[in-house]
């Protein structure tokens, strides 16, 4: 036998090595392991991670928190307690507590893994929208469908600011201490609020729809904001002048945040698909379609793992 291999079988060698390279570095840069997280019986408007118990908890329009296992996936805890359908979850970095707003007016703290209840808090007279703890859990704070935003002592249970506002709310921002918030304003605008005077600190122009999602990063120095426009945009959280336009998008984003170390945005689209973007520059690093349905909620945590909650009552959890 010839130890020469002919032109033919070097071509289909060299072929085959860059085609196992292109895949290795594609699987390098996209894969992700899908875990579905069963069970819900309505759409899953929230999601937060409790990293400290390894546990990722989704808020269900049944009215339900459910807990699961970041590991696998398993059920841990089906919790009821509201008389309504939940709103949102909320957690933060070394909690022992998340946090549940509800149709009913109230928000639920609940003591993890067991999911028992430390205190019922009547927020709202009426649906309460969204409720965010600050980063480090010392404050948290509501909006509510009675026009108002509402600044609480978690430790206590206690009222500690309220703003009553002439327009509509539909979401809400805490930074990292719970100095500030930021929420929806009127005409487009997004609007900073200074939670200790309860005062306004600054409208943020520039969107041309109405601003449906917002985020602060975790050191406290920049946000970003999504709005029907389908535009995302940064801004300088200390002068609130714009560090970036990010476009191409088919449709909205309905959630963004940064990760941990607020290197990537991370955006919800309705259309189904998460897109990661390099928080700096602007540019798209990963995109991935997590379904077909709308996305409402995509939450990241301190591993690499990631979970979204759809309009068609599915929630799941990413492992890159």
């Amino acid at each position: 036998m010839s130890q020469w291999l002919s032109r033919n079988e070097a071509i289909a060698i060299v072929v085959m090595m860059v085609i196992v390279n292109v895949i290795g570095w594609w699987a390098i840069d996209h894969f992700q392991t899908e875990i579905r997280l069963i069970g819900h019986r309505g759409v899953v408007p929230a999601i937060a991670f409790v990293d400290r118990h390894h546990i990722v908890a989704t808020a269900c329009s049944d009215g339900k928190l459910r807990l699961f296992s970041t590991h696998d996936g398993t059920p841990l805890r089906e919790i009821t307690g509201h008389s309504d359908q939940l709103t949102d979850v909320t957690s933060f970095a070394g909690a022992e507590d998340v946090a549940t707003a509800s149709a009913d007016g109230t928000i639920q703290i609940r003591k993890m893994p067991e999911g028992i209840q430390r205190r019922s808090i009547a927020a709202h007279a009426g649906l309460v929208l969204a409720a965010k703890y600050s980063d480090d859990g010392s404050v948290l704070v509501s909006i509510g469908a009675d026009r108002a935003l509402r600044v609480w002592n978690p430790s206590k249970g206690e009222r500690e600011q309220e703003i009553v506002v002439r327009f509509d709310l539909n979401c809400l921002a805490v930074n990292s201490t719970g100095s500030m918030a930021a929420t929806n304003g009127p005409e487009h605008a997004t609007v900073i609020w200074n939670l200790r005077s309860g005062k306004e600190l600054h409208r943020i122009v520039g969107h041309d729809g109405a601003t449906v999602a917002i985020a602060f990063s975790h050191d406290g120095n920049r946000i970003v904001t999504s709005s029907d426009d389908r535009i995302l945009r940064i801004f300088d959280a200390s002068n609130y002048k714009q560090l970036r336009q990010i476009e191409g998008n088919h449709c909205r984003a309905n959630s963004v945040h940064f990760t941990n170390d607020d290197k990537l945005v991370v955006s919800a689209m309705a259309d189904g698909v998460v897109k990661l973007w390099n928080s700096s520059s602007g540019e798209l690093e990963r995109s991935f379609q997590a379904c077909q349905n709308e996305i409402l909620c995509v939450a990241s945590s301190s591993l690499p793992l990631m979970a979204t909650g759809t309009r068609g009552r599915t929630a799941t959890l990413w492992r890159f």
